[in-house]
């Protein structure tokens, strides 16, 4: 007996709340909070603005985008973003796409493959330059310096694969 495979499409995303991780997921035209179903539909009213119906209750949600993203629901504003599977990634695998302030060492956040090195041994390096492109989930990723120092050994090449934690570069501050 023959079959036709028909792939489904699954989108799945992490809205940050304050704080808080919840998971959206939508398949098949259905939407699910957290694995649970979910009736809501949703008309965009104006860039950034949307109407509501969840669960039969409507609300009115504003978007703000920028370095300290918002939504405003039904006049009460709250910290929020959407986040990507591959941001999730990184906070589980270290939480951070660089190393910590005091950390003398940069090391991979998840496992990948490094496409750039942009240092070498000897370098000085200013806060939020970038040291190493990582590849992961095909997305580029620019791990950055945490803060000013001096390369002292770098541990990785281009085109070699790397596991969460390992040693990427080391240097001083």
């Amino acid at each position: 007996m023959g079959g036709r495979y028909i792939p489904v499409m699954t989108k799945r995303f992490l809205v940050d709340v304050e704080g808080e991780l919840i998971s959206i997921t939508e398949s098949q035209g259905r939407l699910y909070m957290m694995d649970k179903p979910l009736q809501v539909s949703m008309v965009e009213l104006s860039p950034d603005v949307y109407s509501l119906l969840i669960c039969g209750r409507s609300y009115l949600v504003h978007v703000k985008h920028g370095q300290n993203p918002s939504m405003t629901i039904n006049g009460k504003t709250i910290a929020s973003q959407i986040v990507s599977d591959r941001s999730e990634l990184i906070q589980l695998y270290g939480g951070h796409t660089g190393a910590k302030e005091t950390a003398t060492e940069l090391r991979a956040p998840m496992p990948g493959l490094i496409t750039k090195v942009l240092v070498q041994a000897g370098d000085t390096v200013a806060k939020g330059q970038g040291m190493v492109v990582l590849e992961a989930m095909k997305m580029e990723n620019e791990l950055l310096a945490p803060c000013s120092g001096r390369i002292l050994q770098v541990h990785v090449k281009q085109t070699e694969s790397v596991v969460p934690d390992a040693l990427l570069i080391e240097f001083e501050r």
